[in-house]
């Protein structure tokens, strides 16, 4: 089966540094910007960056999706937007705790349609005047964007919280689920929940300016030496390979719908769409469903994986505190008993197309269909009109469009809603019901085609098996607790030619080599892997102490890179471990 992607270019906030270059606002107005002056007046030292949304062509860095083809676009203003007034910067350091909240110099660059920012920040910390000379620092920086519309809540960041804190369900800083219609750059209320004056969306008096929210991520492993020779006209860039390797890279906490009207177009050859006249049209769609809040961090294992930093996510990350609201069609005429969140008429999404088909879009907070409970799953009510004879009414009629894949018109899975991704429905026609076809998008990348077979595959019996006479497991957490080496076995059946990769994550205050895999020569080691070639794979895995005053644990997370270099996430457990996707393995304190 193909299931064809065609992920566009559609770009964030871009910070970018030149050296030399006087900035020319602070993010904080009673933070005062780094004056340009003696740099031995104040001990301290002087950073820039770049931050991105998506790898320039020719970048080969991480574990971001790498365009291969197509013409770049970039994103309208409206999407691109950073607020300078709510931009949040964390320096973190090599235990993963926040050091301080710090407030850079930031300016737009000019004629970049806010795709591009410029930065650089004075920081006179301690941990970076009292490394030791000679050897190497390691520091992390977050960036949380827009983070003060749509109803903020959680937003506490101080010095000395842990990492896993700032990003964890309970705690990470929320937005409520815009719903007003074309809500960017306008007005939407404080509160959620009063959205609408009427059915129309109009809106209401009273409310405040919103954008979209990100963030972003990156750590820096840097020359002491080097780092504290910086001065405010020599700051230290830490973007300064050109292969990007240095960007920090902005993911957008939101996700857009698109419903395309492409009838009489179809998927045959015709590239003019008919007057209408001569065809139906596609006049409304309405969103059903959704969860009320969204987080604008990802759960810690999404930028978690081998390296901390920035990546496309694999599965959603709903906060605590959210909510979904689901309706279920009353009667054969799909009326509801709740909110309807219209889709708005996106022009510049209309004009982008080479077809000029027309676009209504949506935007929404992350959504998984296991999480609703009872709800009825998310769907689309659209409204599709027929031409009738002159002087007569045209006559309308209601859709449902279930919010999942489709195979020749025919719904299959629900769709879990996924944070800076585009879900394409293109509606090719309508009899009695609705003939779409589904696309999904990545907001930063070139379009390219995507082949089914180039997601992660698993063998038939290929999940993850443990050999029994080792293993002392809680299947419901996927805990295993540690007690003599362990050896699993799998077998990835796709992407052939592709590279499968192993690597532990710390929990708390474990060791970074608390436990090591074995290669085929006996040898430690942190990380392993092999070629995805359809046969069998072996991983041995040992503790690396004897049990400490603490547990210990660490997650066993799985990653596959592509023949295309690509690297994506996996999961290697079977239905037994219900909604896990990796194991963690606990070695016990010592009684």
């Amino acid at each position: 089966m193909l299931q064809t992607h065609k992920r566009l270019p559609f770009l964030s906030a871009c910070l970018s540094v030149m050296a030399g270059l006087l900035l020319g606002a602070c993010v904080n107005e009673d933070t005062p910007c780094p004056p340009d002056r003696d740099p031995n007046a104040e001990k301290g030292v002087t950073l820039e960056f770049s931050m991105v949304t998506r790898n320039a062509s020719g970048r080969g860095s991480r574990a971001l999706i790498e365009p291969t083809a197509g013409t770049r676009e970039v994103g309208t203003e409206a999407e691109n937007y950073l607020d300078l007034d709510n931009l949040i910067f964390l320096l973190v350091d090599d235990q993963q705790t926040v050091i301080r909240v710090f407030s850079p110099n930031v300016t737009p660059e000019e004629n970049s349609r806010y795709a591009k920012y410029s930065v650089r920040a004075f920081i006179n910390d301690k941990y970076f005047l009292d490394a030791e000379p000679g050897g190497n620092l390691t520091f992390s920086i977050v960036v949380i964007g827009n983070y003060s519309t749509l109803d903020p809540q959680s937003f506490a960041y101080h010095a000395g919280q842990k990492l896993s804190e700032v990003f964890a369900s309970a705690t990470v800083g929320t937005f409520a689920m815009p719903v007003s219609n074309n809500w960017m750059n306008k007005w939407i209320p404080s509160m959620f929940g009063t959205a609408y004056t009427d059915a129309a969306g109009e809106l209401i008096e009273g409310m405040t300016p919103a954008h979209i929210p990100m963030s972003g991520m990156h750590t820096y492993t840097v020359s002491t030496d080097d780092l504290l020779a910086s001065t405010v006209n020599r700051p230290f860039n830490l973007s300064a390979d050109a292969n990007g390797s240095g960007d920090i890279n902005m993911l957008r906490a939101l996700a857009k719908i698109e419903i395309v009207d492409r009838i009489g177009i179809g998927t045959g050859t015709t590239t003019t769409q008919p007057d209408r006249t001569e065809r139906s049209w596609v006049e409304k769609a309405e969103l059903i469903g959704y969860t009320t809040r969204g987080s604008i961090l990802p759960t810690f294992t999404q930028w978690n994986r081998g390296s901390l930093e920035t990546q496309y996510v694999t599965s959603t990350s709903v906060p605590a505190s959210a909510t979904y609201f689901g309706a279920e069609p009353a009667n054969a005429q799909l009326t509801i008993n709740g909110r309807a969140i219209n889709f708005f008429d996106d022009a510049e999404a209309t004009e982008a197309r080479e077809d000029g088909c027309r676009v209504f879009s949506c935007y929404l907070t992350e959504y998984n269909p296991a999480d609703r409970g009872t709800a009825y799953p998310m769907w689309i009510r659209v409204t599709a009109s027929s031409p009738a004879p002159e002087g007569v009414t045209p006559t309308s009629a209601l859709y449902r469009l279930d919010v999942s894949s489709y195979t020749n018109g025919v719904p299959g899975t629900p769709l879990s809603i996924l944070r800076n991704n585009i879900y394409r429905y293109e509606i090719n026609g309508i009899a009695t019901v609705l003939q779409p076809e589904l696309i999904v998008n990545d907001w930063e990348s070139e379009e390219t085609v995507w082949d089914y077979n180039d997601n992660p595959g698993i063998a038939d019996g290929g999940y993850l098996e443990w050999s029994a006479e080792q293993l002392d497991i809680t299947r419901d957490q996927a805990l295993i607790i540690y007690r003599t080496p362990l050896t699993g076995t799998f077998t990835f059946s796709e992407p052939v030619g592709g590279e499968w990769i192993a690597a532990f994550v710390p929990e708390g205050n474990t060791e970074n080599d608390a436990f090591m895999f074995l290669d085929a020569d006996g040898n430690k080691v942190s990380t392993i892997s092999g070629p995805i070639d359809g046969s069998e794979a072996t991983i041995r895995i040992v503790a690396n102490y004897d049990p400490g005053n603490d547990n210990r644990r660490v997650r066993l997370l799985f990653s596959v890179r592509t023949p295309d270099g690509r690297t994506i996430s996996a999961n290697l457990l079977g239905s037994d471990y219900g909604r896990n996707t990796y194991f963690t393995i606990q070695q016990n304190a010592r009684l």
